[in-house]
């Protein structure tokens, strides 16, 4: 199973486990990767449409990601 397999699948249980998605610093120490390696393979994810992001802008800045299911 490939590294964006195994992340669309982690950010799925987070979602259902605690309502509110991983941060890319979560995804990357899960996986032993950079949080820019993480953002790049959620970019990547959004971009196979498999989840859909939201920049939200507060003071700090986070990002919304939402799983689409097909």
């Amino acid at each position: 199973m490939d590294i964006r397999k195994k992340i669309l699948r982690f950010v799925k249980r987070a979602i259902k486990k605690r309502g509110n998605p991983p941060t890319f610093r979560e995804i990357g120490k899960r996986f032993k990767i950079s949080h820019i390696t993480a953002m790049y393979h959620i970019n990547k994810l959004e971009k196979e449409r498999k989840i859909k992001t939201r920049l939200v802008v507060k003071k700090r800045a986070a990002r919304s990601i939402k799983i689409i299911n097909k």
